[in-house]
């Protein structure tokens, strides 16, 4: 009868048998692969999840096994991707122990160690913006510490001149008191004079808008040690917070035409301001190239006004007072050529010397905790004095008396205001 399987001696014939043997074994293949498959991409997905969950060692043990699969490596399903995504889960891993060690580094204050570490983190990590966030907290701490690092240099020189010679003893009063003077003369003031300079700033507001801002500035410099300069917080105040800022500091020496130019770190100040002092110690970053002739900055010394002492706490009424800095009533015009070489005219503050005596004590700081009395001076302060220095004599000795920073306003008559240099130096 047709249809029906042949035999041949009890047996069905070997070419039907083989295609019924491997129509079964493709049946039952599909069947395992299909639940292999399932297999494979559960795994998968529980990967991604702890993958997301930061699990990432427990991700690649997924992934790993899934990739062992035999779909997997006899169809090639899926199989770059896995890879992938394993190598991708072996970064992040490094990832988490890089940003996890460079945070326990910070909270323990190793700033430099913290940011090596968490510079390694990737952008792919979750936490990538955190990092750098970090990275500069940590130069921030870095910058801090090396401006009171600076500081404090200035404090123990000043303290191991005293020390050396107490301005309150000095062997020439002992010796010869009618000799001694405590008038300041010009033979005083030329060895300080080139340390005091005047400081520029420039920022846009919010509409676009140029503000400008300057004032003077003495300059806190020891050869490779660093170089940085004192002024008021208010000079720099109004351009604070925006990162198109700059600020540069400009000397000049009043024995040659040599003008020194150099551009400051405004992003990283040591500071203090309130009702009692108003301060700033700002980094030099680079000297400015071209026809300034600037002093290279590792052979910036300002040791000469480094020398000078503090006057005594409390100094007498009477004393005298010269103020140095770049007053707005002394401007000049000047001609110069602007970046385009084209010809300009404009105004620019002289360096100015004015002196008096100290009038009368402000003795509000020492009330507030602050270890000197702030001096009302006789001497002219005006807009852009800010910053500069102040000094008077006690014993025949030049002193530094502090820092020209307020202006009081009377009815009919004006004193300028000193911060006294014990209060800035014991912030």
């Amino acid at each position: 009868m047709e249809g029906r399987i042949k035999t041949q001696k009890g047996f069905i014939q070997i070419p039907i048998l083989i295609a019924i043997i491997i129509s079964a074994m493709v049946a039952s293949g599909i069947v395992y692969g299909g639940v292999e498959y399932n297999k494979i991409s559960q795994l998968v997905n529980e990967a991604e999840k702890l993958s997301k969950e930061e699990k990432y060692d427990e991700a690649i043990n997924k992934l790993e096994s899934a990739k062992s699969g035999w779909v997997i490596n006899i169809l090639g399903v899926k199989k770059q991707k896995i890879i992938n995504e394993i190598e991708n889960n072996k970064k992040l891993f490094e990832d988490k122990s890089e940003y996890t060690q460079g945070l326990e580094e910070f909270n323990k204050g190793n700033w430099e160690k913290s940011k090596e570490l968490l510079s390694k983190v990737s952008e792919i990590f979750p936490h990538y913006q955190d990092a750098k966030s970090k990275i500069e907290e940590a130069q921030n701490k870095i910058m801090n510490e090396k401006i009171n690092e600076a500081i404090n240099k200035a404090k123990t020189d000043i303290q191991n001149q005293q020390t050396k010679q107490p301005i309150e003893n000095s062997p020439l009063l002992q010796n010869n008191p009618t000799e001694q003077s405590n008038e300041i003369t010009s033979a005083d003031l030329q060895k300080i004079l080139p340390y005091i300079g005047q400081i520029y700033c420039s920022a846009q507001d919010a509409y676009g808008d140029e503000i400008y801002s300057e004032g003077s500035a003495s300059l806190l410099a020891g050869k490779g040690n660093g170089a940085f300069i004192l002024t008021n917080y208010h000079v720099i105040e109004p351009i604070i917070g925006d990162y198109r800022a700059n600020c540069f500091f400009s000397l000049s020496k009043e024995t040659s035409a040599t003008i020194g130019l150099y551009e400051l770190d405004i992003q990283h100040i040591l500071w203090g301001f309130n009702n009692y002092i108003d301060f700033a110690v700002i980094k030099i970053v680079s000297a400015v190239p071209g026809d300034f002739k600037s002093t290279p900055l590792d052979s910036l010394s300002s040791d000469e006004l480094s020398s000078i002492p503090s006057c005594p706490i409390k100094m007498p009424l009477g004393s005298p007072v010269a103020v140095i800095g770049y007053p707005a009533t002394t401007k000049s015009r000047i001609d110069f050529k602007n970046q385009l070489g084209e010809e300009e005219s404009g105004l620019m503050s002289n360096k100015t010397v004015t002196t008096g005596i100290i009038s009368s004590q402000d003795s509000n700081p020492i009330a507030n905790g602050y270890p000197d009395v702030n001096y009302f001076v006789s001497a002219k302060i005006d807009k852009g004095n800010s910053g500069g220095l102040a000094f008077s004599k006690y014993n025949g000795q030049l002193c530094i008396l502090g820092v020209p920073t307020w202006v009081e306003q009377g009815y009919f008559e004006n004193m300028g205001v000193v911060q006294s240099s014990h209060n800035i130096l014991n912030f």
